[in-house]
């Protein structure tokens, strides 16, 4: 990289701190400056059991209404965990794409037992 295109990316950067600096009354760190003119999204992300696997948190909650209240006309609940994320991001694609290779890449669910349905919230 040609040395005048650091200095001038350089330049830019104490620019925008003390924009910020002057704007706000704080200092700016590196966080504000790389997400600023981005949108936030809340990124609804479910976790739910394949239909194919069993769901006992389910079915123990049907039978304990059955049991409690007799037939009340519903016939199956299933159970799942709900994970909401604040993101900032250019649009709600990207947002989506960013917390599905979060929960990717952390494990947060397992790809083999559950399904992941992610929402902008």
């Amino acid at each position: 990289m040609p040395l005048f295109h650091s200095v001038s990316w350089r330049l830019a950067y104490v620019h925008a701190q003390v924009c910020m600096q002057m704007r706000t009354g704080h200092k700016a760190d590196k966080t504000s400056l790389r997400y600023q003119g981005m949108g936030t999204y809340n990124v609804r992300v479910e976790i739910t059991n394949r239909p194919e696997i069993n769901d006992p948190e389910g079915e123990t909650i049907l039978s304990d209404l059955i049991n409690r209240d007799g037939d009340v006309g519903i016939s199956k609940i299933r159970c799942s965990k709900s994970l909401l994320f604040t993101i900032k991001r250019d649009n709600p694609e990207d947002a989506i794409q960013a917390v599905q290779d979060i929960c990717d890449r952390m494990r947060i669910y397992n790809p083999l037992v559950s399904v992941l349905d992610l929402s902008i919230s």
